[in-house]
């Protein structure tokens, strides 16, 4: 046996519970086990081999021989997010007690203003305010998940696969991607599909999920974007605050306050460039601030 196996090992069973349990792409697994056997050959060369040993200055020396290194800010990013979802999941397997998260903070730079969002208590107001199975259908999908406003005008009938709960999706630049269908988001839309599309005479000269009106094959982004501002004055927000891109920033933050791992995040969203998404790392503080200061009594 060597030194190195107990380190291995956990980041063997940490690949593997990437690839059955959360159903990664091959590419991202790969993408993963570059980043950790990085981070392993560090902490070999400073005599860590068991994960139960290690503590804040061993990973503080790997960020700075990092940021040393002369790697991009983007790929130093990439490399520990890796290594913070390997320690937590580590933790969360009762195998250390220890967490990462202070010793492995992203470089300078990096941290960049968080864009407006609609919270879920918007989204829900937005829900109630619908008229129809296509307004409701329409919200759920860019809070619910995550879509672009041009994601959701794209979708066809093949799309949505109600028994998986998954959407295939066309993003940018034509790459399609899988997004997981909540049983709520997939109530409203199989609800809209089922009863609603079904007797619409538009829908019969296309496949798209969401026709448009006479002589369009689908419907444009602007109509849906005018429609959420007159859902919103209906529910007493503020117009100027919603928009189909701060429902879908609202679906990132909550995935984020939720424990998601930022990665998932930038498949789900469908971001090219991990840079996108770091954005949505600063959310944890900022909610946690707000709970210290509207609970603690000597704040």
């Amino acid at each position: 046996m060597t030194k190195t196996n107990g380190l291995i090992s956990a980041v063997t069973m940490y690949l593997r519970y990437l690839k059955i349990e959360r159903n990664l792409a091959g590419h991202t697994i790969l993408a993963y086990t570059r980043d950790l056997r990085h981070m392993c050959t560090y902490l070999r060369e400073v005599e860590v081999t068991e994960p139960r040993v290690v503590r804040d200055e061993h990973l503080v020396g790997w960020a700075q021989m990092l940021a040393k290194s002369g790697k991009k800010n983007s790929s130093q990013a990439r490399m520990l997010v890796s290594a913070r979802g390997f320690w937590k999941w580590l933790r969360q397997e009762g195998l250390i007690d220890y967490s990462a998260t202070e010793a492995l903070v992203l470089p300078k730079g990096m941290v960049k203003r968080l864009p407006e969002m609609v919270g879920g208590s918007e989204a829900c107001a937005l829900l109630r305010a619908g008229e129809s199975a296509r307004d409701r259908a329409w919200v759920a999908l860019l809070y619910g998940a995550g879509l672009r406003v041009s994601e959701v005008v794209d979708l066809e009938l093949e799309d949505v696969d109600f028994e998986a709960l998954s959407l295939r999706v066309r993003g940018k630049g034509s790459k399609e991607r899988m997004v997981p269908l909540g049983p709520v988001v997939a109530k409203f839309l199989e609800h809209y599909v089922e009863r609603e599309r079904s007797v619409d005479a538009r829908a019969a000269t296309t496949n798209t999920v969401f026709p448009g009106r006479s002589r369009t094959l689908r419907v444009s982004r602007q109509t849906i974007f005018l429609r959420l501002k007159q859902l919103a004055a209906k529910a007493n927000l503020d117009p100027q605050l919603v928009s189909p891109h701060k429902l879908r920033h609202g679906y990132a933050t909550d995935l984020v306050r939720g424990g998601a791992d930022l990665r998932a995040i930038q498949v789900m969203l469908g971001h090219a460039d991990l840079r996108t998404t770091e954005i949505y790392t600063q959310v944890d503080g900022r909610h946690l601030r707000r709970v210290y200061d509207g609970t603690h009594p000597r704040r």
